[in-house]
């Protein structure tokens, strides 16, 4: 029996875990749950007029990306001290990662007990 594509894509709304190494060698994980449609036109429109490079990848840096326990790694009041102070290509390589859904499932993380549809 064929399965509904709709239930197959509401499983892929997990939450996932990236583990990125900065440049310092320093590894840190990165909890997120992938990007939905209504985000990323969500995410444009706010970034429609910033004309700064990595606008937008900024912005969906600060509105996904969580520690474990749920909390927001970042804040918008924070853009202008992330783009002066952190390694462009550390927080690129977060960008990446969430854009590109990257990472592992959280719930198959054996280290995590978390995971699973937790929003």
């Amino acid at each position: 029996m064929a399965k509904n594509i709709k239930e197959l894509l509401k499983k892929t709304r997990q939450r996932r875990k990236a583990e990125i190494t900065l440049s310092t060698g320093d590894v840190v994980e990165m909890y997120f749950l992938p990007l939905t449609e209504a985000e990323d036109e969500k995410i444009r429109e706010a970034v429609e007029n910033d004309k700064r490079p990595n606008a937008y990848g900024f912005r969906v840096l600060v509105n996904k990306a969580e520690y474990e326990d749920g909390t927001k790694m970042f804040n918008l009041a924070e853009l202008g001290m992330m783009r002066q102070e952190f390694a462009k290509a550390d927080l690129q390589q977060m960008m990446i990662a969430l854009i590109d859904n990257g990472g592992v499932l959280a719930s198959e993380d054996p280290k995590s007990d978390k995971g699973g549809d937790q929003e």
